[in-house]
């Protein structure tokens, strides 16, 4: 059985046209089958479905622009995956009433360009949080020629492969402002060399953490290694630093687990 757009009685909240209603309407009362697609806040499709018993079904797979991404498939919450990276079901229908389904991506970085064009991939971006993207550094990175680079901010897993990020430097922070996630988020297997992060002025009230791999990340970060840089820190900033939780660290300003990490890199107030 395979599902396209005709069989959408809902997408992402939109109304639909009379006709689409009426069509919809004599679908749905054989349908015995939910499914939800969790893409975004405004952008989740819901399928009801008429399926056998037995049989298998495909969804439409998400359309991409990016040759550095390959879609997995659609999982549960929990990981299991339901579909192939071509959304043909991996499993027969076995009268199962509802499905909320998670699309999943590899997203494979082997230059500077496919680095900087992960803060346009919606998939990793915060609000789009439903999506599983696994994010994998495939060549060491050379970011000699960004002049001041800008940290990402995401929504994924990290495998640096043992590769390594080189000559990042920046006035903002380092390579992720925050990486956002919990439970099974990670960052690992990645080396920094030759980073240079100079801060002279802080963003406003509040928190602000800075960090080599990123500001704030509420996952696990293992072997994770800093073999150069420096973080030099405006003089006169030093009283916000310490009454106002402005935090600078040598690997991640904030983070809940470190494993099998180490930095040689400094911090200097000048």
């Amino acid at each position: 059985i395979i599902i396209r757009n005709m069989d959408i009685f809902d997408r992402g909240g939109q109304e639909s046209s009379q006709s689409e209603k009426e069509s919809s309407s004599s679908q749905e009362k054989d349908a015995n089958c939910s499914i939800y697609i969790m893409t975004g806040k405004s952008e989740d499709i819901y399928y009801r479905v008429k399926l056998t018993e037995g049989q298998g079904f495909k969804l439409d797979a998400p359309e991409l622009t990016l040759d550095c991404v390959t879609f997995l498939g659609y999982f549960l919450e929990d990981g299991t995956q339901i579909t192939n990276g071509e959304g043909s079901a991996l499993v027969a229908w076995q009268g199962e009433q509802r499905y909320v389904l998670y699309p999943s991506y590899e997203y494979k970085i082997k230059t500077v360009e496919d680095l900087q064009a992960l803060q346009t991939f919606s998939p990793v971006r915060r609000q789009d949080t439903y999506s599983f993207v696994k994010i994998t550094l495939e060549n060491d990175i050379d970011l000699s020629g960004v002049k001041d680079w800008e940290p990402l901010r995401i929504y994924a897993c990290l495998d640096g492969k043992g590769h390594t990020i080189k000559n990042l430097t920046s006035t903002k922070g380092g390579l992720f402002g925050d990486i956002y996630g919990e439970g099974n988020k990670y960052v690992k297997n990645l080396n920094f060399e030759n980073v240079k992060i100079t801060i002279n002025d802080i963003p406003g009230p509040g928190y602000f953490h800075i960090g080599i791999l990123a500001g704030w990340f509420q996952g696990d970060v293992e072997n994770v290694k800093v073999k150069s840089g420096k973080i030099t820190v405006a003089k006169d900033l030093e009283d916000s630093i310490i009454y106002n939780e402005y935090t600078y660290h040598l690997i991640v300003g904030y983070v809940r687990n470190f494993k099998k990490c180490e930095s040689n890199a400094t911090i200097e107030l000048k």
